[in-house]
C-alpha cells in the first residue's frame, strides 16, 4: 500500500497524483472501491480536497459512481475498450492529417529534447510515474503540432480516460525497448514530412500496451475497430 501522507494541507494536485498513480498502475484495481474515509487515510487530505479529486476523476473518466454508492475505479468492458480506442485512433488520424508537415526545425527540436528525457528516465530506471508523465509529454508535444488546440483537448481526454490501460506497458521492459524506436522514427518522419508513415505509427503504437492490459485481465478484444 501507497505510504500515507503526512502533511494535512496535502492539496488537490497531490491528491489526484496519488489516487491516480495507484489507478494506472494497478495497486488499486477495476471495481475497487473508493471511500472517503479511506482516502483521507492513505492521502492524509481533508475531506473536502479528497471530495473534489474523487469529483474531478469521475470528470475524467477514471473513476465511475452510481447514486448512493460509492465510488470504484472504473471497469472497462470490452466494448468500452473497442470505443476507446477506436475514438483515440479516429482523433490522432486527424491531428496527423491537419498539421503541417514538414515540421519547422524548433519544433523537431523540442521533440528531439523531450524524447532525450524520456530515454535518459528509462536508462536510469526512474520511477513508473516519471516515465509516463514523460512519455505523455512526449505525445501531447506532436498533437500540439496539429495548431488545433480544441483537437489537443479531445485527444488529453481520451488519454486520460485510458491510462489505466496504456500505462501497463511502462513497467514492460519489451515494449519500453520498442517505444523508444518508434519515438524515434516519429520524430524521423515528422522532420521530413512522410504524413502516410506517421498516421499509421501513430496507431500502431497504441495497440502493444492494450494487448499488455487486455491479457492481464483476460481480455480478448483485439484490435477491432468499430
Amino acid at each position: 500500500m501507497s505510504p500515507k501522507v503526512k502533511d494535512k494541507d496535502t492539496g488537490l494536485t497531490d491528491v489526484l497524483e496519488a489516487i491516480e498513480s495507484r489507478i494506472i498502475f494497478g495497486e488499486l484495481k477495476p471495481g475497487d472501491e473508493l471511500t472517503e474515509d479511506g482516502l483521507i487515510e492513505t492521502t492524509g487530505a481533508k475531506r473536502h480536497v479528497v471530495r473534489a479529486a474523487l469529483d474531478q476523476m469521475i470528470r475524467s473518466g477514471l473513476v465511475t459512481k452510481q447514486r448512493g454508492h460509492s465510488a470504484r475505479v472504473r471497469r472497462f468492458t470490452t466494448i468500452e475498450v473497442n470505443e476507446l480506442y477506436h475514438m483515440r485512433a479516429v482523433l490522432h488520424l486527424e491531428a496527423v492529417r491537419i498539421m503541417p508537415l514538414p515540421a519547422v526545425a524548433a519544433d523537431v527540436l523540442h521533440l528531439r529534447e523531450i524524447l532525450s528525457d524520456y530515454e535518459a528516465a528509462v536508462e536510469a530506471g526512474a520511477a513508473a510515474l516519471q516515465i509516463h508523465r514523460l512519455n505523455d509529454r512526449f505525445h501531447r508535444a506532436i498533437w500540439a503540432l496539429s495548431r488545433n488546440s480544441l483537437l489537443e483537448e479531445m485527444i488529453d481526454a481520451l488519454n486520460i480516460r485510458s491510462a489505466a490501460i496504456r500505462s501497463h506497458g511502462i513497467t514492460h521492459a519489451g515494449w519500453l525497448s520498442q517505444a523508444r524506436i518508434e519515438h524515434r522514427e516519429m520524430i524521423d518522419v515528422i522532420e521530413r514530412g512522410d504524413r502516410d508513415r506517421l498516421a499509421r505509427l501513430v496507431v500502431d503504437h497504441m495497440h502493444p500496451t492494450r494487448r499488455i492490459w487486455e491479457d492481464m485481465h483476460g481480455m480478448k478484444g483485439g484490435d477491432q475497430q468499430r
